[in-house]
């Protein structure tokens, strides 16, 4: 993700790389890093769907610290929203309780990982530059994850570095934008699109795979596209009356 961005060099120069919060971004790093791990680590755990589930309590810590750190004001309708979008996420997946087990639970310390990263990237974005939260984000995870990776590294084939500087380009993309959000609306205000992935993903195996989603996939996503159309609908109103605020001043 890191080597994909020095050609933003070309264009922007090194002012788009400097940034007077290094320690930040080791933060960052860091909590990226624990957070992936933790994820891989759940999975050797449980089943799949059963991981994707607990995972997706993200939202919910996310308004949690938004709250708490940011002075958030998060209203009932981004809880309902999350709260409509996490039971669509059951649905999808129907876990069962016989796949869970105890030690699954350090899948809600990833998720808390996520969500405390979210915090971060809105608190400091408007500070520092996209390409310096893309770029540094992506070497102080990189040095942190390489003092486990490095022991079991094993050779990479060049159809490999091409996959992974597809993820690179992939990973940069997906911040980019959430970046991009978080100048613009609260981070709690983000929270119930999470789940629209699970509608993309169906989708994208339809076209690309042609795999018929399930019934639970349809009648999930008959609960998460709602609620999201609905939480960017209220999003909108709340921002109709600053507008006209700032067009009388």
């Amino acid at each position: 993700a890191a080597l994909v961005l020095l050609p933003v060099l070309l264009f922007q120069g090194r002012s788009a790389f400097k940034s007077a919060r290094l320690s930040m971004h080791a933060a960052r790093g860091l909590l990226l890093a624990l957070g992936i791990g933790l994820w891989c680590f759940g999975l050797n755990l449980m089943p799949f769907a059963s991981c994707v589930v607990i995972n997706n309590t993200m939202p919910f810590f996310k308004m949690l610290f938004a709250q708490l750190i940011l002075g958030e004001k998060v209203g009932k309708q981004r809880w309902l929203a999350s709260l409509a979008g996490f039971i669509g996420c059951l649905i999808v997946f129907n876990p069962t309780a016989a796949t869970f087990q105890p030690q699954s639970l350090v899948l809600l310390l990833s998720a808390c990982c996520f969500a405390m990263l979210d915090i971060f990237n809105k608190k400091y974005t408007a500070s520092e530059t996209v390409t310096s939260m893309l770029f540094y984000g992506a070497i102080s995870t990189a040095a942190i994850a390489a003092v486990r990776a490095i022991p079991h590294w094993v050779p990479v084939t060049t159809s490999q570095f091409a996959l992974i500087g597809c993820l690179g380009v992939g990973a940069n993309f997906l911040l980019y934008c959430l970046l991009k959000a978080f100048k613009y609306v609260d981070a709690s205000a983000t929270c119930p699109y999470r789940y629209t992935e699970f509608v993309l993903s169906a989708l994208a195996g339809f076209f690309l795979f042609k795999e018929l989603p399930s019934k639970s996939t349809l009648l999930g996503s008959c609960i998460i596209l709602p609620s999201v159309i609905y939480t960017a609908y209220m999003e909108t109103r709340a921002t109709e009356p600053e507008k006209e605020e700032t067009v009388e001043a």
